[in-house]
């Protein structure tokens, strides 16, 4: 919602009825939109997303094979419409990070609102009737975010999907159009295919939104993109005249490097000086001296070495 006054509530978030007082809907969207990530928040509604089957599947766990830019639009619409139920987005790469503990209370400042000490924490447990602990309504989990190989990682993924389907909690596990999920991802196992494949609805969705379609900008409301880059405004610039008598950057205010001048026509350049040759310098085998040795060999000496000097 934009920051103007709703004329509804008048900003206050609470209207009066019959002697009670009810949330007013400014409020509701408002918390709705705090609760979403902002790739989810900023999604671009198109009619066929709010014609998926999906929006009727939230209590079902679905094996679903649609572009990441669809579904983001889609759980967005489903946010809005099922706004009592509590879902959450998670992916196969945050799963590692929760196994491996970098995301538990022990590896993070003590203020920390995001902790989660296992597996079961982040896919949350529980049935409807408050038995085990309690956890979101619908997890969303993204295949092939992991971006290096880990050992691991498919048990991680299967203890995930077997926490869910124990509970009997809906989950959407979603397969990139783009890159799908099969034998060449990190997390990929025939245990965990066959649990997919087996275990969960088969849902495929095809592309709805263009493939490079640009992101939104952010934006506050819910249901807005009215905001179009044909209406962006033109970067301001200083006026010309502001522009000449503003201060000379540092740059230009260093001194000019002095090169020589050329010469003049008819004036004979100056030569540098050159090295003469010595005549009395030695040449050959004589730079590097006598030697010694006997007669023939290189070099003569008729007296034995170290005697007679």
């Amino acid at each position: 919602m934009s920051d103007m006054a709703c004329g509804t509530c008048g900003g206050a978030g609470t209207v009066d009825r019959d002697g009670k007082t009810y949330e007013c809907e400014c409020s509701l969207w408002k918390r709705i939109a705090s609760s979403m990530p902002s790739y989810v928040l900023t999604a671009k509604f198109l009619p066929q997303h709010l014609e998926s089957p999906l929006l009727k599947s939230v209590g079902r766990s679905c094996f679903i094979t649609a572009a990441w830019i669809d579904m983001r639009a889609i759980v967005k619409a489903v946010m809005m419409k099922h706004y009592g139920k509590y879902v959450r987005i998670t992916s196969d790469r945050e799963l590692r990070d929760v196994f491996v503990g970098s995301k538990s209370r022990a590896n993070l400042e003590e203020d920390a609102k995001v902790v989660y000490n296992s597996v079961e924490d982040l896919m949350g447990g529980g049935d409807p009737k408050g038995r085990g602990p309690g956890g979101p309504d619908l997890v969303v989990l993204r295949l092939n975010e992991l971006g290096y190989k880990n050992k691991a990682a498919s048990g991680i993924l299967e203890e995930a999907l077997v926490c869910r389907l124990d509970y009997g909690r809906p989950t959407w596990v979603v397969s990139d159009l783009d890159k799908p999920f099969g034998t060449g991802s990190h997390a990929y196992s025939e245990t965990v295919w066959d649990l997919l494949t087996t275990s969960f609805t088969q849902v495929r969705i095809p592309r709805i939104s263009p493939r490079n379609e640009p992101p939104p900008p952010p934006q506050n409301s819910l249901l807005g993109s009215a905001w179009s880059g044909d209406d962006a405004p033109e970067p301001q610039r200083a006026p010309r005249e502001a522009r000449e008598s503003a201060p000379a950057s540092t740059e230009s205010r260093r001194p000019p490097e002095t090169r020589p001048a050329p010469p003049e026509a008819g004036e004979r350049p100056r030569r540098g000086i050159q090295p003469v040759p010595d005549d009395d310098a030695p040449s050959g085998l004589g730079m590097y001296g006598m030697g010694l040795g006997r007669k023939g060999k290189l070099g003569s000496s008729k007296k034995p070495f170290g005697k007679g000097d």
